[in-house]
Protein backbone atom coordinates (compact mmCIF):
# COMPACT_ATOMS: atom_id res chain seq x y z
CA UNK A 1 0.00 0.00 0.00
CA UNK A 2 1.38 3.43 -1.10
CA UNK A 3 2.41 5.77 1.64
CA UNK A 4 0.18 8.87 1.32
CA UNK A 5 3.02 11.09 2.46
CA UNK A 6 5.07 10.04 -0.62
CA UNK A 7 2.29 10.73 -3.19
CA UNK A 8 3.47 14.22 -4.27
CA UNK A 9 7.00 12.92 -4.73
CA UNK A 10 5.75 9.98 -6.81
CA UNK A 11 3.68 12.35 -9.02
CA UNK A 12 6.68 14.59 -9.59
CA UNK A 13 8.76 11.58 -10.60
CA UNK A 14 6.15 10.47 -13.11
CA UNK A 15 6.04 13.98 -14.59
CA UNK A 16 9.81 14.03 -14.89
CA UNK A 17 9.70 10.64 -16.65
CA UNK A 18 7.14 11.91 -19.17
CA UNK A 19 9.25 14.94 -19.84
CA UNK A 20 12.40 12.91 -20.43
CA UNK A 21 10.64 10.51 -22.80
CA UNK A 22 9.12 13.31 -24.88
CA UNK A 23 5.51 12.92 -23.86
CA UNK A 24 5.04 16.59 -23.09
CA UNK A 25 8.43 17.87 -24.25
CA UNK A 26 8.42 20.86 -26.63
CA UNK A 27 11.47 22.49 -28.20
CA UNK A 28 11.17 26.21 -28.82
CA UNK A 29 13.07 27.30 -31.91
CA UNK A 30 15.50 30.14 -31.21
CA UNK A 31 14.33 33.58 -32.27
CA UNK A 32 16.29 35.26 -35.00
CA UNK A 33 16.22 38.93 -35.89
CA UNK A 34 14.55 40.97 -38.63
CA UNK A 35 15.03 44.52 -39.85
CA UNK A 36 13.16 46.61 -42.42
CA UNK A 37 14.91 49.34 -44.41
CA UNK A 38 12.42 51.51 -46.31
CA UNK A 39 13.67 53.79 -49.08
CA UNK A 40 10.91 56.18 -50.12
CA UNK A 41 8.94 56.03 -52.23
CA UNK A 42 8.87 52.43 -53.36
CA UNK A 43 11.53 50.09 -51.99
CA UNK A 44 11.55 47.97 -48.86
CA UNK A 45 14.48 45.72 -47.97
CA UNK A 46 13.92 43.09 -45.29
CA UNK A 47 16.89 41.36 -43.68
CA UNK A 48 16.39 38.29 -41.48
CA UNK A 49 19.09 36.45 -39.50
CA UNK A 50 18.19 32.77 -39.04
CA UNK A 51 19.74 30.92 -36.06
CA UNK A 52 21.33 27.53 -36.60
CA UNK A 53 19.48 24.31 -35.89
CA UNK A 54 20.44 21.00 -34.24
CA UNK A 55 19.72 19.12 -37.44
CA UNK A 56 18.41 19.75 -40.94
CA UNK A 57 18.08 23.32 -42.28
CA UNK A 58 16.32 26.15 -40.41
CA UNK A 59 14.03 28.57 -42.23
CA UNK A 60 12.17 31.86 -41.94
CA UNK A 61 8.78 33.01 -43.21
CA UNK A 62 8.59 36.75 -43.91
CA UNK A 63 5.17 38.45 -43.93
CA UNK A 64 4.86 42.13 -44.90
CA UNK A 65 1.58 43.91 -44.16
CA UNK A 66 0.19 45.07 -47.49
CA UNK A 67 1.88 42.29 -49.48
CA UNK A 68 -0.41 39.34 -50.18
CA UNK A 69 2.14 36.52 -50.09
CA UNK A 70 4.49 35.08 -47.47
CA UNK A 71 8.06 34.54 -48.59
CA UNK A 72 9.97 31.55 -47.21
CA UNK A 73 13.75 31.19 -47.11
CA UNK A 74 16.01 28.45 -45.74
CA UNK A 75 19.73 28.31 -45.10
CA UNK A 76 20.61 25.17 -47.04
CA UNK A 77 22.52 23.80 -44.03
CA UNK A 78 21.87 23.74 -40.30
CA UNK A 79 24.50 26.43 -39.64
CA UNK A 80 22.14 29.40 -39.84
CA UNK A 81 22.36 32.32 -42.24
CA UNK A 82 21.18 35.82 -43.11
CA UNK A 83 18.75 36.42 -45.98
CA UNK A 84 17.70 39.66 -47.70
CA UNK A 85 14.62 40.28 -49.82
CA UNK A 86 13.24 43.39 -51.55
CA UNK A 87 9.62 44.54 -52.00
CA UNK A 88 8.11 47.09 -54.38
CA UNK A 89 5.98 49.33 -52.16
CA UNK A 90 4.85 51.74 -54.91
CA UNK A 91 1.16 51.31 -54.20
CA UNK A 92 1.24 50.39 -50.53
CA UNK A 93 -1.23 52.27 -48.35
CA UNK A 94 0.44 55.25 -46.64
CA UNK A 95 1.09 54.69 -42.95
CA UNK A 96 2.68 52.11 -40.67
CA UNK A 97 3.18 48.51 -41.88
CA UNK A 98 4.38 45.54 -39.86
CA UNK A 99 7.03 43.04 -40.95
CA UNK A 100 6.84 39.68 -39.19
CA UNK A 101 9.55 37.01 -39.34
CA UNK A 102 8.60 33.51 -38.16
CA UNK A 103 11.55 31.20 -37.57
CA UNK A 104 11.35 27.42 -37.88
CA UNK A 105 13.85 24.76 -36.96
CA UNK A 106 14.51 21.06 -36.33
CA UNK A 107 15.89 19.44 -33.18
CA UNK A 108 17.05 15.98 -32.17
CA UNK A 109 14.69 13.85 -30.09
CA UNK A 110 15.63 10.36 -31.11
CA UNK A 111 15.24 11.64 -34.66
CA UNK A 112 15.21 15.06 -36.35
CA UNK A 113 11.81 16.63 -35.67
CA UNK A 114 10.27 20.08 -36.12
CA UNK A 115 10.34 22.45 -33.16
CA UNK A 116 7.85 25.11 -32.16
CA UNK A 117 8.28 28.18 -34.32
CA UNK A 118 9.12 31.60 -32.93
CA UNK A 119 8.27 35.06 -34.29
CA UNK A 120 9.58 38.58 -34.06
CA UNK A 121 8.42 41.76 -35.80
CA UNK A 122 9.42 45.23 -36.87
CA UNK A 123 7.70 47.94 -38.92
CA UNK A 124 8.17 50.67 -41.49
CA UNK A 125 6.14 53.71 -42.56
CA UNK A 126 5.05 54.35 -46.14
CA UNK A 127 5.05 57.99 -47.18
CA UNK A 128 2.13 59.87 -48.75
CA UNK A 129 1.08 58.61 -52.18
CA UNK A 130 -0.79 61.77 -53.25
CA UNK A 131 0.65 63.30 -56.45
CA UNK A 132 1.48 67.00 -56.81
CA UNK A 133 -0.30 68.69 -59.72
CA UNK A 134 -0.60 72.24 -61.08
CA UNK A 135 -2.35 73.87 -64.03
CA UNK A 136 -2.10 77.10 -66.02
CA UNK A 137 -3.49 78.51 -69.28
CA UNK A 138 -1.49 79.89 -72.19
CA UNK A 139 -3.29 81.72 -75.02
CA UNK A 140 -1.44 80.58 -78.12
CA UNK A 141 -3.51 82.55 -80.65
CA UNK A 142 -6.65 84.73 -80.66
CA UNK A 143 -8.72 81.58 -81.08
CA UNK A 144 -6.76 78.90 -79.19
CA UNK A 145 -5.47 78.16 -75.70
CA UNK A 146 -3.20 75.51 -74.20
CA UNK A 147 -3.57 74.01 -70.73
CA UNK A 148 -0.21 73.25 -69.08
CA UNK A 149 -0.41 70.56 -66.40
CA UNK A 150 2.88 69.71 -64.64
CA UNK A 151 2.77 66.75 -62.24
CA UNK A 152 4.95 64.79 -59.80
CA UNK A 153 3.94 61.27 -58.73
CA UNK A 154 5.57 59.63 -55.69
CA UNK A 155 5.21 56.13 -57.15
CA UNK A 156 7.74 55.03 -59.76
CA UNK A 157 5.65 51.93 -60.48
CA UNK A 158 1.89 51.39 -60.52
CA UNK A 159 -0.71 53.48 -62.30
CA UNK A 160 -0.39 57.25 -62.71
CA UNK A 161 -3.67 58.60 -64.07
CA UNK A 162 -4.27 62.07 -65.55
CA UNK A 163 -7.70 63.65 -66.08
CA UNK A 164 -8.81 67.05 -67.40
CA UNK A 165 -12.37 68.40 -67.14
CA UNK A 166 -13.89 71.56 -68.63
CA UNK A 167 -16.69 73.54 -67.01
CA UNK A 168 -18.78 76.22 -68.72
CA UNK A 169 -19.26 79.75 -67.37
CA UNK A 170 -22.58 78.71 -65.77
CA UNK A 171 -20.70 76.05 -63.75
CA UNK A 172 -22.04 73.06 -65.67
CA UNK A 173 -19.72 70.48 -67.16
CA UNK A 174 -19.74 70.20 -70.93
CA UNK A 175 -19.93 66.37 -70.76
CA UNK A 176 -16.38 66.02 -72.10
CA UNK A 177 -13.24 65.01 -70.26
CA UNK A 178 -9.79 63.86 -71.31
CA UNK A 179 -7.62 61.15 -69.71
CA UNK A 180 -4.10 59.87 -70.10
CA UNK A 181 -1.39 57.99 -68.18
CA UNK A 182 1.79 59.69 -67.04
CA UNK A 183 4.69 57.84 -68.73
CA UNK A 184 7.16 59.03 -66.08
CA UNK A 185 6.80 59.97 -62.40
CA UNK A 186 7.26 63.66 -63.24
CA UNK A 187 6.54 65.68 -66.34
CA UNK A 188 3.99 67.93 -67.99
CA UNK A 189 0.77 67.10 -69.81
CA UNK A 190 -0.71 69.65 -72.24
CA UNK A 191 -4.02 69.97 -74.02
CA UNK A 192 -5.04 72.47 -76.71
CA UNK A 193 -8.48 73.98 -77.23
CA UNK A 194 -9.97 75.95 -80.11
CA UNK A 195 -12.08 78.57 -78.35
CA UNK A 196 -13.86 79.81 -81.48
CA UNK A 197 -17.50 80.57 -80.64
CA UNK A 198 -17.09 79.61 -76.97
CA UNK A 199 -19.55 81.17 -74.57
CA UNK A 200 -18.31 84.44 -73.09
CA UNK A 201 -17.32 84.22 -69.44
CA UNK A 202 -15.01 82.25 -67.15
CA UNK A 203 -14.25 78.70 -68.26
CA UNK A 204 -12.81 76.43 -65.55
CA UNK A 205 -10.41 73.56 -66.14
CA UNK A 206 -9.92 70.94 -63.40
CA UNK A 207 -6.82 68.75 -63.58
CA UNK A 208 -6.63 65.58 -61.44
CA UNK A 209 -3.72 63.22 -60.90
CA UNK A 210 -4.41 59.79 -59.38
CA UNK A 211 -1.73 57.41 -58.12
CA UNK A 212 -2.38 53.66 -57.91
CA UNK A 213 -6.04 54.23 -58.91
CA UNK A 214 -6.63 55.49 -55.36
CA UNK A 215 -4.74 58.58 -54.22
CA UNK A 216 -5.92 61.74 -56.01
CA UNK A 217 -5.13 65.43 -56.02
CA UNK A 218 -6.96 68.07 -58.08
CA UNK A 219 -6.17 71.63 -59.04
CA UNK A 220 -7.83 74.09 -61.37
CA UNK A 221 -7.21 77.05 -63.61
CA UNK A 222 -9.47 79.25 -65.72
CA UNK A 223 -9.70 81.32 -68.87
CA UNK A 224 -12.08 84.19 -69.53
CA UNK A 225 -13.56 84.29 -73.01
CA UNK A 226 -14.36 87.92 -73.88
CA UNK A 227 -17.71 89.09 -75.14
CA UNK A 228 -17.67 88.55 -78.89
CA UNK A 229 -20.67 90.73 -79.70
CA UNK A 230 -19.66 92.81 -82.75
CA UNK A 231 -20.06 96.59 -82.80
CA UNK A 232 -22.08 98.21 -85.60
CA UNK A 233 -23.73 101.53 -86.40
CA UNK A 234 -25.92 102.79 -89.23
CA UNK A 235 -26.50 106.12 -90.90
CA UNK A 236 -28.69 107.09 -93.87
CA UNK A 237 -27.19 109.11 -96.69
CA UNK A 238 -29.55 110.68 -99.24
CA UNK A 239 -28.07 110.03 -102.63
CA UNK A 240 -30.89 111.38 -104.83
CA UNK A 241 -34.51 112.56 -105.00
CA UNK A 242 -35.77 109.05 -104.37
CA UNK A 243 -32.64 107.27 -103.23
CA UNK A 244 -30.82 106.69 -99.98
CA UNK A 245 -27.84 104.69 -98.90
CA UNK A 246 -27.36 103.11 -95.50
CA UNK A 247 -23.77 103.21 -94.29
CA UNK A 248 -23.03 100.51 -91.66
CA UNK A 249 -19.52 100.50 -90.21
CA UNK A 250 -18.91 97.34 -88.12
CA UNK A 251 -16.19 95.63 -86.10
CA UNK A 252 -15.83 92.02 -84.94
CA UNK A 253 -13.65 91.33 -81.86
CA UNK A 254 -10.17 89.83 -82.09
CA UNK A 255 -11.33 86.25 -81.60
CA UNK A 256 -13.91 86.52 -84.34
CA UNK A 257 -11.66 86.01 -87.43
CA UNK A 258 -11.68 82.28 -86.81
CA UNK A 259 -15.46 82.05 -86.80
CA UNK A 260 -17.09 80.08 -89.56
CA UNK A 261 -19.91 82.62 -90.10
CA UNK A 262 -19.85 86.42 -89.95
CA UNK A 263 -23.07 87.93 -91.16
CA UNK A 264 -24.55 91.39 -91.66
CA UNK A 265 -28.22 92.17 -92.28
CA UNK A 266 -30.22 95.32 -92.89
CA UNK A 267 -34.03 95.42 -92.78
CA UNK A 268 -36.50 98.15 -93.69
CA UNK A 269 -39.43 99.15 -91.46
CA UNK A 270 -42.42 101.36 -92.38
CA UNK A 271 -43.29 104.53 -90.48
CA UNK A 272 -45.89 102.61 -88.48
CA UNK A 273 -43.16 100.20 -87.29
CA UNK A 274 -44.20 97.29 -89.42
CA UNK A 275 -41.67 95.53 -91.57
CA UNK A 276 -42.17 95.41 -95.28
CA UNK A 277 -40.34 92.12 -95.73
CA UNK A 278 -37.46 93.74 -97.52
CA UNK A 279 -34.00 93.03 -96.16
CA UNK A 280 -30.51 92.52 -97.35
CA UNK A 281 -27.78 90.33 -95.84
CA UNK A 282 -24.20 89.38 -96.49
Amino acid sequence: MMNIRHLPLAFAGALLLLTMTGGVYAFQCPTGSVSASYTAPDNLRVTASIPGAQCNTPWVEVAVQGYNFIRTFDCGTNAGCTVTTDYDTSCFTPGNHSVTATFGCYYMSGSCVIGDRNSTATSFTVTDRTPTVNASVEQTSPTSIRIHMPYVFPNTNGSRGLKLEHFLPNGAGDAFFWTDSAPTPSGEWTHDFNITCWLPGVHRFVFTGTACDTYSHSTETSFTVPDETPSISASVVVTGPNAVRVDMPFSFPATAPGHADHSLRVAHFNPDGSGDGVFSSS
